[in-house]
């Protein structure tokens, strides 16, 4: 029997797609700040106090915190705005990207040819034939649409938002809830799917950075009831680039309510897709869960060994969890380095990782 697994996406991931692409190009809340910084620099054209600018453009600020205080103090027309250019510093982070994805790699009498990027190698392993895990669902974070276009544009996937009834006769499609909505969802009824770029943040449906995120109304209620259900039926949660800090409080008593009820039928366990001290840090954090940090997976252990050469019985070296750790995360990718240990492993226990696509196959 497969193990059925769930994939929660954050905000790492989409960046860690983009850096892979173009090591040049980031998704990291320093890049926001800085889009959000040429946007706004003529503070009287934005109508923001000085001193709320200046928070904002201060790197120890977190931009969700600073949203929800300048909510509770009634300073509603600094939040509004402050959302407004959060959208479109995303919105324009990611354009390029988008662009790739959607235009295809090859001359014009030819058979479109896409070029693969790391959300699209990861589901495509999942097609391997010998392969003993079966994706149900994608659960994400994140406001922008990298990885449904991938899934299209890749591997012919449509996404399934679980919000809109499909008029499109797809066989093959997948269940990707959106947990904060999207810039890609018109907030009309019914809800419209459109280009993200095509829409203003206050024409798209989305729950804005705060630490207070309201998902008690539609689709929002509808979303997390589905992703609470798929929970309860996946043996692993895979966290790849979130690192379920207090931002995100309500994601932790829904994955805690879970894994207790699905206890006795399928206690699963949680895998943090992140840099080694993150994933130390979550498993502090939330010792009540089933956490694995990427250090623990076994397949990522090898592809250490492989790398630095040190005994597999003896714990990793401490050089090397420095080296692989959040504060030297130019060095490396993280979401990179983990598709080339789970290829690894697949290889060595001697299983055949062609697919239709072989996305993952020829990856290196």
């Amino acid at each position: 029997m497969k193990k059925k697994i769930v994939y929660l996406f954050g905000s790492g991931a989409s960046h860690a797609v983009i850096n892979s692409i173009d090591s040049n190009k980031q998704l990291l809340t320093s890049d926001i700040r800085q889009k959000i910084a040429e946007k706004g620099k003529d503070i009287k054209l934005t109508g923001m106090p000085a001193n709320i600018w200046n928070e904002l453009m201060d790197p120890s600020v977190d931009i969700e915190h600073l949203i929800s205080i300048l909510d509770t103090n009634y300073h509603y027309k600094s939040t509004q705005k402050i959302r407004e250019y959060y959208h479109d510093a995303i919105i324009s982070l990611s354009r390029d990207v988008l662009e790739n994805i959607e235009k295809p790699i090859s001359n014009r009498n030819e058979k479109p040819v896409f070029d693969p990027n790391l959300y699209s190698i990861l589901i495509d392993s999942h097609s391997i034939k010998d392969i003993r895990e079966k994706v149900i669902c994608l659960l994400t974070l994140n406001y922008e649409d990298i990885l449904e276009k991938a899934l299209k544009a890749h591997l012919n996937i449509d996404a399934d938002y679980l919000i809109e009834k499909s008029t499109k006769n797809s066989k093959k499609r997948i269940p990707v809830l959106k947990l904060h909505g999207s810039f890609n969802w018109k907030n009309t009824r019914p809800i419209k799917v459109k280009k993200a770029h095509e829409m203003t943040s206050g024409e798209a449906l989305w729950i804005p950075p705060g630490i207070d995120k309201k998902k008690e109304t539609y689709p929002f209620n509808v979303l997390w009831g589905k992703a609470f259900e798929y929970l309860m039926e996946c043996n692993t949660l895979r966290v790849v680039g979130c690192s379920l800090s207090r931002n995100d409080w309500g994601l932790i008593p829904m994955i805690y309510t879970a894994m207790r009820l699905s206890e006795k039928i399928n206690f699963f366990e949680i895998e943090i897709i992140d840099f080694i001290d993150v994933g130390e840090k979550v498993k502090k954090d939330y010792p009540y869960l089933r956490i694995k940090s990427i250090a623990e997976i076994e397949e990522f252990k090898k592809y250490l060994v492989e790398l630095f050469s040190f005994d597999y019985k003896n714990p990793i070296p401490n050089y090397v969890k420095e080296y692989i750790s959040s504060n030297a995360s130019k060095k490396i990718n993280i979401f990179e380095w983990w598709l080339k240990a789970k290829r690894l492993e697949l290889l060595d226990a001697d299983i055949n990782i062609a697919t239709r696509k072989n996305y993952f196959n020829n990856f290196i």
